[in-house]
């Protein structure tokens, strides 16, 4: 039978010779390197390790997660006005945390933002004529001074880099009042913040990180003010709060000694003194600090506002309005909100004004000695 020619394509006349078909062999080179990347990928998908599931030593530190870096510039185009206070903050969860964290009702945690608000009120009812300044945040996870010290500068950097502005006040939030507390509501908090234990050698490595700070802040900053975050002992050890505050009084004498300007903000003392106002008048539903027993829920957050407002603009917080923030987050209804308010403002107010703990006679040669080996004379 004789076989078919097809008819010749219009772009083929049959004058021009057909281009050669394409061959669909494999050669063996490429089928070999074909069957090698085959096994590489069955291999790569076997030896891949499934997601693990949290152990219980990370469940027991639940920020390493869920906290996140902040960094917040308020107000940069604020004018450089004479008189206002421009502030520098760091810290961590104790500072600025996410919404919705540690508790899912909670709002955003933001201590220098609440400060704001409550300038910006105090402005507003001719409290002060302070003008409106500055403020930049660095919070990082549940990180303390150590971090910020470390051998790649990071605070160092960030304050060089911010020398165009004439700070007037750095805020350092560490976690050197959980030293010595003993037993924490998460086991290895000690292994998430850096520190090695909480026995007296570890308390007087991080009181030296806080010297190495203000000297860190003096020298990059000279006409600011270091301001100590003195915070609230747990919510389950609320005696160790007068050793908390003498360790800080021991820190601010010694460095002011040496020509270190340094003040302390008293928010531990607040929140012993409104605990103990608010079971003497029977008040009730008053909550400062989480389960854990050391963050801060919407009241100890706004106390620890009040504290720092009066410590750094040296304004009585007294009377001054629900920051807009948390309004609906304090009580039930706007008039209890208003009553919870004012509560917590007079117990800032007082604590403001009252008598700074004193560094004890016996510590004071050691502790000076201390300093002087790291702020220098």
């Amino acid at each position: 039978m004789q076989r078919r020619v097809p008819p010749a394509r219009a772009d083929h006349p049959p004058s021009s010779p057909r281009p050669p078909a394409r061959s669909h062999r494999v050669s063996a080179a490429q089928r070999r390197v074909c069957a090698l990347a085959a096994v590489l990928a069955v291999l790569g998908t076997a030896c891949r390790e499934p997601p693990r599931e949290p152990q219980p030593a990370q469940l027991a530190a639940p920020w390493q997660e869920r906290t996140k870096s902040h960094v917040h510039y308020a107000d940069r185009s604020a004018p450089l006005a004479p008189g206002a206070k421009h502030v520098i903050w760091f810290g961590h969860s104790l500072l600025v945390t996410d919404p919705g964290w540690p508790a899912p009702d909670d709002p955003a945690l933001d201590l220098p933002a609440l400060v704001a608000d409550l300038h910006d009120a105090a402005l507003r009812s001719g409290r002060t004529q302070t003008p409106k300044g500055r403020s930049i945040t660095f919070a990082e996870g549940p990180y303390g001074f150590a971090y910020w010290l470390d051998g790649q500068g990071r605070a160092r950097n960030k304050l060089l880099a911010l020398a165009d502005v004439p700070w007037t006040h750095v805020v350092g939030v560490d976690l050197i009042h959980l030293l010595g507390e003993g037993r924490f509501a998460w086991p290895n908090l000690y292994e998430w913040a850096g520190m090695l234990s909480d026995s007296e050698s570890s308390v007087r490595t991080r009181t030296r990180d806080v010297y190495r700070f203000i000297g860190l802040a003096h020298e990059t900053t000279p006409s600011a003010t270091w301001v100590n975050y003195v915070a609230p002992a747990l919510a389950n050890n609320p005696g160790t709060q007068p050793a908390i505050d003498a360790r800080f009084a021991c820190i601010r004498e010694s460095a002011c000694a040496l020509g270190r300007p340094v003040i302390d903000a008293p928010v531990g003392a607040a929140f012993r003194t409104a605990e103990q106002r608010a079971a003497a008048r029977g008040i009730t539903g008053l909550t400062l600090q989480h389960d854990d027993f050391l963050h801060l829920r919407p009241h100890g957050a706004l106390l620890a506002a009040q504290v720092l407002f009066a410590t750094i603009y040296d304004v009585d917080p007294r009377g001054l309005p629900v920051p807009e923030r948390y309004r609906g987050k304090l009580a039930p209804t706007a008039e209890q909100e208003q009553t919870v308010t004012a509560f917590l403002s007079e117990v800032a107010s007082d604590t403001w004004k009252g008598t700074r703990a004193r560094c004890d006679d016996a510590a004071r040669v050691s502790e000076d000695a201390e300093a002087a080996a790291w702020l220098g004379r």
